[in-house]
């Protein structure tokens, strides 16, 4: 099978195939993705605040990517790459989800004090996981397994 990794010969040239963008440029794509719909939004909606988080489907990651599949290497660049532009990339069970690292900084922050009789019968052997099974169960308290409110549309 012929290589479709670029060529040096120019940014949009290739040696065979579709031009592949790096982990840079595909982060500068998913960027611009936010942007975009920013002004979108700007335009129903002038008060409306910018975008701090959104989520993407694997299909529309590979699709922005030029890519058959993402590999572990190029999802590890790419979130280092937006994370350098103020974005975090998570993947989220079945999407993949982007948010502004200044929307997380605001975050309520939590330290292992509050479990820490937890963690030390943890270090002794004598902590009962079974017992704190339901923890890792989908659905909380309330029946419900997010914050969504409802489904929302896909936007690709």
């Amino acid at each position: 099978m012929a290589s479709r990794r670029r060529s040096t010969v120019g940014p949009k040239e290739t040696t065979s195939g579709p031009y592949l963008p790096s982990p840079s440029e595909t982060a500068l794509l998913l960027v611009l993705l936010a942007e975009s719909k920013d002004k979108e939004l700007s335009r129903e909606k002038p008060n409306l605040k910018k975008i701090t988080r959104f989520r993407v489907s694997e299909a529309t990651l590979k699709r922005v990517g030029v890519r058959g599949r993402i590999s572990s290497g190029f999802l590890e660049e790419l979130q280092e790459w937006l994370l350098a532009a103020g974005w975090a990339l998570i993947f989220a069970g079945t999407t993949y989800a982007l948010i502004k690292v200044t929307a997380v900084e605001g975050w309520t922050r939590l330290a292992s004090k509050r479990i820490a009789a937890e963690l030390e019968a943890v270090k002794k052997g004598k902590f009962d996981f079974a017992s704190q099974q339901h923890l890792l169960s989908s659905v909380d308290s309330n029946g419900d397994d997010d914050d969504s409110g409802g489904e929302d549309a896909d936007d690709e």
